[in-house]
């Protein structure tokens, strides 16, 4: 008998995993929130990296949140992507659904937004499989009114009426980008998820293929020194980091140590816009697009003859011995950026002659700077600190260093974020997370573009004083 349990609280059930991981009878499924092992229980168990082991291989699939206020949306997106696909394939006997209702609307410890629409409707989904065979079994919640309304819409669609219609349709960026992880992990054991057809060209590929973000990183390099002289700073690294990636990781103009002004532009690596070949893994290279955000800030410094430093911040690391063994890999926050970014403010930024310091953060690269100023001693030179961060949780500076960081922070900083960002919701931000200022755009690239104009006039009126 095969049997798929699949785990609806917002808390990995790490009893049911360890009881099944190497069971291949038991397709375990967990949607928790992880955020990097810091969320209950506190162990790396709930990461998208465990799969199982022996013949449990693949069996076990972990959906792990980086963050609370999961919504209907979220779960509704990461069912369609992740969960039903290989509950198709798997075909299981009988479906048990794990009903902790601890993620539901107005429950304050799950800390999530789910509606008894978006239960039901995730109930509905699991019905059509096993030939019907599904039994709920009430687990965990903390608010009564959320559980109760919450199982009645459960109860109400095993009976057989449909799901109320759903309101949140739009799953947010941060958990996109979670899911498309989890396709790229578990391609290794599903046909279903769409990266193993990739990843079998890849392997059988005799004339080894190139990453597409070294390639632009290289084009970049290329163009910023035919245009304004800017070449490659030197960074020392230990041997075990050789990697094609940070050939041009840092970049900067030939006046960086001697301008009066330096600006530090910390950024994400340029996003593609491509239309994807219909049927193919392939995309139409014609119809495809660099978006380059942070072009428009260099081309600025460059002009108004202060110096400039690029870096560049990755979502992978390309490996050195690649060639071997290709295939798709999975983003994530790169640390070597943090050491890389002391060991620049230690051997070149505080080394300069610069009075005046500006530092720009986009995407990843807003992180890297708080952890920056955070660590070192920048506040009698750093006169602003802009930031775009799109759908990134807000974050802050580190006090341990410095008590009044906080208040230099939210005096020096500006942090552009849509709109509909959840930092904007709030009644009242501390001063440590600087001044947040709400954008009408959503991707990153037209968000740094809408508040290029704002960006400018603030850091003109801290260089003017």
């Amino acid at each position: 008998m095969m049997c798929i349990v699949t785990e609806m609280a917002p808390v990995l059930g790490n009893g049911t995993q360890t009881a099944f991981y190497e069971d291949d009878s038991v397709l375990y499924v967990s949607l928790h929130r992880f955020e990097g092992g810091t969320f209950y229980p506190p162990y790396p168990d709930g990461d998208l990296t465990y799969c199982g082991e022996g013949g449990g291989l693949g069996y076990n699939v972990n959906i792990p949140w980086a963050t609370g206020g999961i919504r209907d949306a979220d779960y509704i997106y990461a069912f369609q992507r992740v969960v039903m696909p290989i509950a198709y394939e798997y075909q299981p006997d009988l479906v048990i659904i794990s009903a902790g209702f601890d993620a539901a609307a107005g429950d304050k410890i799950g800390e999530c937004f789910v509606t008894p629409a978006g239960y039901a409707h995730m109930t509905h989904m699991l019905m059509s499989l096993a030939n019907g065979r599904v039994a709920v079994c009430l687990e965990g919640g903390y608010n009564l009114n959320s559980i109760s309304n919450s199982a009645l819409a459960v109860a109400r669609t095993l009976m057989g009426e449909p799901p109320e219609p759903l309101h949140d349709v739009h799953a947010s960026p941060k958990v996109a980008e979670v899911v498309n992880q989890v396709i790229i992990q578990q391609s290794q054991y599903w046909k279903c998820m769409e990266y193993k057809s990739i990843n079998n060209r890849l392997s059988a590929n005799k004339i080894k293929a190139r990453r597409l973000h070294d390639i632009i990183r290289q084009y970049q390099a290329r163009a910023l020194f035919d245009n304004h002289g800017i070449a490659p700073l030197l960074v020392v690294r230990p041997s075990q980091l050789a990697s094609p990636t940070f050939e041009d990781q840092v970049l900067a103009t030939p006046n960086y140590d001697k301008a009066d002004t330096l600006i530090v532009i910390v950024h994400d690596s340029a996003d593609l816009l491509g239309v994807p070949e219909p049927g193919k893994d392939t995309i139409q290279t014609h119809n495809s697009f660099v978006m380059d955000s942070a072009k428009v800030f260099i081309e600025w410094a460059v002009n108004a003859t202060f110096g400039v430093i690029d870096v560049n911040v990755p979502k992978y690391v390309t490996p050195d011995d690649e060639d071997d063994s290709q295939g798709v890999g999975n983003s994530g926050v790169n640390d070597d950026t943090n050491t890389l970014m002391l060991q620049l403010w230690d051997n070149y930024i505080d080394l300069s002659d610069a009075d005046k310091i500006v530092f720009i953060g986009i995407g990843e690269g807003y992180r890297n700077v708080l952890n920056l100023i955070s660590l070192r001693d920048c506040v009698n030179r750093v006169v602003a600190c802009i930031s775009f961060i799109s759908r990134m949780p807000l974050c802050a500076v580190n006090a341990t260093r410095d008590e009044n960081i906080g208040y230099w922070y939210h005096k020096h900083s500006r942090v552009y974020a849509p709109m509909t960002h959840d930092a904007l919701q709030a009644r009242k931000l501390k001063l440590k997370y600087g001044v947040i200022e709400g954008i009408p755009e959503d991707d990153l690239d037209s968000l740094v573009q809408a508040a290029y104009p704002r960006a400018l006039a603030f850091i003109t009126s801290k260089l003017s004083r």
